[in-house]
C-alpha cells in the first residue's frame, strides 16, 4: 500500500482550532467597555491593529453573548468602541 508508508491527509483552516474563544470575546468585550474616547482610540490604531480587530467582526452584533456580563451600560459603552474602530478603515 503506497510503498509500505500510510498517508494522512492534512486539513488547514484560517480559523485556529483552541480552547478558549469564547473567553477571548469575554475579555475583548470587557476591554473594549473600558475604552475612554473610542473616537480617539479608533484614529490611533495602525494598519496591523485595525487587521486584527477584524478578528473580533462578530462583536458588532449588540447580542452577542460576550456583552451580557458587564451589564447594559458596559456592553453599550464596549460595542461603541468596537463600532467606531471597525468602521475606522
Amino acid at each position: 500500500m503506497f510503498g509500505g508508508r500510510a498517508r494522512t491527509a492534512r486539513i488547514t483552516t484560517s480559523i485556529p482550532a483552541r480552547p478558549g474563544v469564547t473567553r477571548d470575546f469575554t475579555d475583548s468585550a470587557l476591554l473594549l467597555s473600558l475604552a475612554g474616547d473610542p473616537i480617539a482610540a479608533a484614529k490611533g490604531l495602525s494598519k496591523s491593529d485595525r487587521k486584527s480587530m477584524r478578528l473580533l467582526g462578530s462583536l458588532l452584533d449588540p447580542n452577542h453573548p460576550a456583552w451580557r456580563p458587564l451589564g447594559t451600560e458596559s456592553a453599550r459603552r464596549g460595542h461603541t468602541a468596537v463600532d467606531f474602530m471597525m468602521g475606522s478603515e
